[in-house]
């Protein structure tokens, strides 16, 4: 039985397909600067099984991970079972019909994007391991691999406010004073003006002053990893 161009009874993989896929997660997953462990941990899969994978040795691979997989990475998992030939070019040929009528129509670039969060700029600890849904959004200029931020809290107000949406480009990870990054450190994740006032100094910088900066000094420093730059914020409150 086929569901979605998927034949439901196996999940084999061509050769062609397994060492497409394999140079896709590993490269993808060192863009990120993630290591196997830590992908593998974020997938909440075996670190031998996604091994296998980058290494195209599994014959069928189960479409759960593929999908658990995808959500660490985050990107859309029907680019994986593409990638695979779990879905075919007709299994997106109406949702692109879609989108090329939609930019001739508007003269516009419309991008989905997966949104993460939801981020709380009162302490700035936001959750970037789940995907809560995809959105469509104009692109006027960021990267395609740029994601979303659902936003909670005022630390940021009025630049950025409770319930608004964040767009945060990746490849946007060099510093330039005053602007708003998103930041992991001690494994957890802010949104944060940051300043660097010194070289061994790193200030993560609410806007609003109801909140304290945080310091991160010295040998601290090398635990601080830069997960891109906020580039456009969208409003999404209701009138």
């Amino acid at each position: 039985m086929r569901k979605g161009g998927v034949i439901m009874s196996e999940f084999v993989v061509s050769e062609e397909g397994r060492k497409k896929l394999a140079i896709y997660i590993k490269t993808l997953r060192e863009k990120r600067e993630f290591g196997l462990n830590q992908l593998a941990m974020k997938a909440g899969i075996q670190k031998t099984i996604l091994s296998r994978i980058e290494a195209g040795k599994i014959l069928k691979i189960n479409p759960f991970f593929l999908r658990q997989l995808a959500v660490a990475l985050r990107i859309d998992y029907k680019e994986l079972y593409k990638i695979v030939g779990y879905l075919e070019e007709e299994d997106f040929k109406e949702e692109m019909e879609i989108k090329d009528s939609q930019a001739e129509y508007t003269g516009v670039k419309v991008v989905e994007l997966p949104v993460y969060g939801v981020a709380s700029t009162g302490k700035g600890y936001l959750n970037l391991e789940t995907i809560l849904k995809y959105k469509k959004v104009i692109n006027d200029g960021f990267s395609s691999d740029s994601f979303l931020v659902e936003v909670n809290g005022d630390s940021m107000a009025t630049l950025i406010n409770d319930e608004d949406i964040v767009v945060v480009d990746p490849q946007l990870n060099d510093y330039v004073a005053g602007k708003i990054y998103v930041i992991t450190y001690n494994d957890e994740t802010y949104i944060k003006q940051v300043q660097c006032p010194k070289k061994n100094i790193i200030v993560l910088k609410s806007l609003n002053s109801n909140y304290e900066d945080k310091y991160i000094i010295d040998e601290e420093i090398k635990q601080v990893k830069v997960e891109g730059r906020v580039v456009k914020v969208i409003t999404e409150k209701k009138l």
